[in-house]
């Protein structure tokens, strides 16, 4: 049987918004299975509830009602976060610190010895392309670089469990890949990443499954390979579409971006065949056919316009 690193049954949290005013739900009834090994995308729309669930998981807000588990643990229990390493957003040091300072400060909270700091000091701002910047204070630090500081300090003690809250905000092109990359190695070691984010695309390169969540309540979860499988959509390339023929053709969608483009829905192989029989009697030369898949961000945009 699989082990659930993160487990939540009916996981709620509901904030007072005044006297004799309505509760507001931040989070309702909650399910979510973060199984070990995987990287998991929590996605949302601003206000979803995705920061609700990860201070309840860290005991940063205690659950109205339901119950978590992490790593085996009720997550009410400070013990069940001995072995988390988190990223929170917009992770902010003390300006005298230095990239050294830092890890060594943070480490003794993990509760690491003086020495395996020191050991491990090197190696984790090697992983993260901040070794050259070890004795430099992180007042100097860019956006990214103090992002990429906060992913060593979360790795430092070799946790299982990863939560990462926008782990590629304010990273430029090469540091997202290299953060990409990072997540892809802890997974094969074994490690367990749960990821909060809005750039969809980055979730859609590394994670294994989602939860969307929309106003408090989960609006879909899944596998996202299912989910961005490929759909009953073409992409067309002609060589020339006659005007008249465009008309005759209404199965037809325009690309605004490439008159030569178009887009059409063919359910199965006998539909796909009439398309295709269509564009020959109106002699247009096809030049490309290519089955279109859907991304994480177009299914998410579906999800939340249907539930709101």
């Amino acid at each position: 049987m699989t082990e659930l690193i993160i487990e939540t049954n009916k996981l709620c949290k509901s904030y007072s918004t005044g006297w004799f005013k309505p509760t507001v739900d931040a989070v309702n009834e909650l399910d979510l299975k973060v199984e070990a090994g995987r990287v998991y995308g929590l996605l949302g729309p601003n206000g979803a509830g995705k920061t609700t669930t990860i201070k309840m998981l860290l005991g940063l807000a205690r659950p109205t009602s339901g119950s978590g588990r992490m790593l085996g643990i009720d997550i009410c229990q400070r013990d069940c976060r001995r072995e988390v390493g988190y990223l929170p957003e917009n992770q902010q040091f003390p300006t005298y610190m230095t990239a050294f300072v830092a890890l060594e400060n943070f480490g003794g909270l993990a509760g690491m010895s003086r020495g395996e700091r020191r050991k491990r000091c090197d190696a984790a701002l090697d992983e993260v392309g901040l070794r050259d910047w070890k004795h430099v204070s992180v007042a100097k630090f860019s956006k990214g670089m103090k992002q990429r500081l906060g992913l060593a300090l979360a790795m430092f003690h070799d946790p299982k469990l990863l939560i990462l809250d926008e782990p590629t905000d304010g990273v430029d092109p090469q540091g997202r890949k290299d953060i990409r990359h990072i997540i892809e190695r802890k997974k094969a070691e074994g490690k367990t990443v749960l990821i909060n984010s809005h750039i969809l695309q980055e979730v859609e390169l590394v994670a294994d499954e989602v939860t969307i969540l929309n106003k408090g309540n989960v609006a879909h979860q899944g596998n996202v390979a299912e989910l961005t499988g490929e759909s009953a959509r073409y992409r067309l390339r002609v060589a020339e579409m006659p005007p008249k023929a465009r008309k005759r053709l209404d199965f037809l969608s325009d690309d605004p971006e490439a008159p030569d483009h178009f887009f059409f829905k063919a359910d199965d192989d006998t539909a796909l065949d009439r398309c295709v029989d269509r564009l020959r009697a109106e002699k247009v030369s096809i030049r490309a056919l290519i089955p279109t898949r859907k991304t994480l961000e177009d299914v998410f945009l579906e999800i939340v316009h249907q539930e709101s």
